[in-house]
C-alpha cells in the first residue's frame, strides 16, 4: 500500500508538471501572437502615413493645375482689360473727332447766318 502512495504522488507531481509546462508553453503562443499583433501595427500605420502621403500629392498636383488655370485666367483677364483700354482710347479719339467735326458745322452754321443777313440786306 505504501508503494501505491508513492506511486500515486509521483503521477499527481508529473501531471501537474505537465500542466504548467503545457501552461507556460500556451503563454509563449500567446505572447508570440501579441508580439506579432504588434509588430504589425507598425506597418499598418505606415500603410496609412503612405496613403495619407500619396492623397497629399494628388491634391498638391490639383492645387497646382488650378493655380495654372487662374494664372491663364488672370493673363487672359489682363488682355481683355488692354483690349478695353485701346478701344476707350479710339472712343475717345472718335468723340473728339465729332466734337470738332460739331464746332466746323457751328462755324459753319454761323457763316450761313451771317451771310443769309447780308443777302437779306441786299435784296
Amino acid at each position: 500500500m505504501v508503494q501505491k502512495v508513492e506511486i500515486n504522488f509521483l503521477d499527481l507531481f508529473l501531471s501537474r508538471l505537465v500542466v504548467m509546462i503545457l501552461s507556460q508553453q500556451a503563454l509563449k503562443h500567446e505572447l508570440a501572437q501579441k508580439s506579432v499583433r504588434l509588430a504589425q501595427k507598425p506597418v499598418q500605420m505606415a500603410e496609412k502615413v503612405t496613403r495619407l502621403a500619396q492623397k497629399s500629392v494628388q491634391l498638391a498636383e490639383k492645387v497646382t493645375r488650378l493655380a495654372q488655370k487662374s494664372v491663364q485666367l488672370a493673363e487672359k483677364a489682363a488682355q481683355l482689360a488692354q483690349k478695353l483700354v485701346q478701344l476707350a482710347e479710339k472712343v475717345a479719339q472718335l468723340a473728339q473727332k465729332s466734337i470738332q467735326l460739331a464746332e466746323k458745322v457751328n462755324q459753319l452754321a454761323q457763316k450761313t447766318v451771317q451771310m443769309a443777313e447780308k443777302a437779306a440786306q441786299l435784296a
